[in-house]
């Protein structure tokens, strides 16, 4: 698709390549790549290596590190556990009566101690600390919405106040608005606005 004179560029070789082929390389990894022997795991990076140099054009004694780094692909060991870390976050995620969550959190005993499934893999790594959001469903489109437009009163010019002074003021106000939906503005415009 490409040589040194001729065909795609770089970039265009590589969205081919990551569209295209990695996808099959790694289509539901979570169920199949705990369980694949370290010479088969090979075999699959060995498909991505030849994938890159034919991307960013380096010969075959090129070291694989610095292919992954010209080609700005990670190897597929990391791309699999990436995938698996997400798959976990995305199963948390769902309602307690869904069976991937209680398939996630459901306590088994392992018998082959050499290898782990992909349950127990996740497990073992680092949780992410983070805070979930509430997701709430969006506003009926039909329902009609009265706007109602809230200001910061000030009682001297905006220049006469030091930039804490307007955030603080501005901070409190927030606080005071209860409403389904909030639209935060700094109230700038270009000159030719009117109140």
């Amino acid at each position: 698709m490409a040589t040194k004179n001729w065909g795609n560029t770089l970039e265009t070789q590589r969205t081919i390549y990551l569209q295209s082929v990695r996808p099959a390389l790694e289509y539901g990894s979570p169920g199949w790549e705990p369980w694949i022997s370290k010479t088969r795991l090979e075999s699959l990076q060995k498909v991505q290596n030849d994938a890159l140099r034919a991307i960013v054009g380096l010969t075959a004694t090129c070291p694989r590190d610095f292919l992954h780094l010209e080609a700005n692909v990670e190897p597929l060991k990391l791309r699999y556990a990436k995938n698996n870390i997400l798959l976990r976050e995305r199963y948390k995620r769902y309602p307690p009566s869904d069976p991937r969550k209680r398939l996630l959190e459901k306590k088994a005993s392992v018998r082959l101690q050499s290898r782990l499934g992909w349950r127990h893999q996740v497990l073992k790594e680092q949780p992410l600390e983070y805070e979930v959001e509430e997701l709430k469903p969006p506003l009926p489109p039909w329902r009609v919405t009265k706007m109602h437009f809230e200001e910061v009163k000030l009682e001297k010019s905006k220049d006469q106040y030091t930039v804490e002074e307007l955030k603080r003021r501005a901070d409190e106000r927030v606080e005071e608005i209860t409403s389904e939906v909030v639209i935060f503005t700094d109230g700038s415009t270009n000159g030719n606005q009117n109140k």
